[in-house]
């Protein structure tokens, strides 16, 4: 498999060469091309969340739990004292970083379903409601986010593909084939529990034929409601 810089680099790359072209056409101004890209390159090491003691997962949960805790804070900015909030806070991201971490790494296993095209529609599916409903974007980059997290995510698995390969030695390594995949059969209650999900979250999705007629450079800047 490739090493988490590499996935860093070369997510961070594809989103940019993304990012530029959309932008060229019109659809981003600047700033969202900007946000589009983090939002890509963190797709790019999102699929190693499943390994136990892989950087990505520390990353990925640290920043969940700093997420999270920043909402709390803001969300309940008038209704509960300053003091009140911190403690939440950081009580919030205690509980992300450390048991919600826990649990997720006694119910995944490395190359499972998070290693998948499903896992990459799913996550990319949560991500356009996640920036629509509570960042309240527009549906175009609603929709723009949850395309750029699902590039970084495809381009991951490619390259753990690609690493499964050994050119010099002209043989394929036994992890061939185990991290671009359809779904996961080894644990087939998780793809359908993904599949169940990913069905659910698209009705909770903006439409599509929205994005169409938007002036993104304006909708970038502006909230939904």
């Amino acid at each position: 498999m490739a090493a988490f810089k590499t996935h860093l680099a070369i997510g961070t790359i594809a989103s940019v060469a993304t990012a530029g072209f959309i932008y060229t056409l019109g659809y981003i101004n600047i700033l969202a091309a900007i946000a589009l890209t983090l939002v890509g390159a963190f797709g790019g090491i999102l699929p190693d969340i499943d390994s136990d003691h892989s950087r990505a997962t520390y990353v990925v949960f640290t920043l969940f739990g700093i997420v999270a805790a920043c909402f709390l804070f803001i969300w309940y900015y008038s209704i509960f004292p300053i003091l009140v909030l911190l403690t939440l806070s950081v009580a919030m991201f205690i509980l992300i970083r450390f048991p919600v971490k826990y649990i997720f790494g006694k119910f995944t296993v490395h190359r499972g379903l998070f290693h998948s095209i499903l896992a990459a529609l799913m996550i990319a599916l949560i991500t356009v409601c996640v920036a629509y409903h509570i960042f309240l974007c527009t549906p175009a980059i609603a929709w723009f986010s949850g395309l750029f997290i699902a590039t970084g995510y495809i381009v991951h698995l490619l390259l753990d593909e690609i690493y499964s390969v050994d050119f010099s030695n002209q043989r394929i390594k036994r992890s061939f084939g185990s991290a671009f995949k359809l779904l996961c059969f080894r644990r087939l209650h998780n793809s359908i529990v993904a599949i169940i999900i990913s069905i659910s979250v698209y009705f909770l999705t903006p439409e599509i034929t929205t994005i169409g007629n938007q002036s993104a450079k304006t909708a970038a800047i502006q909230p939904n409601h």
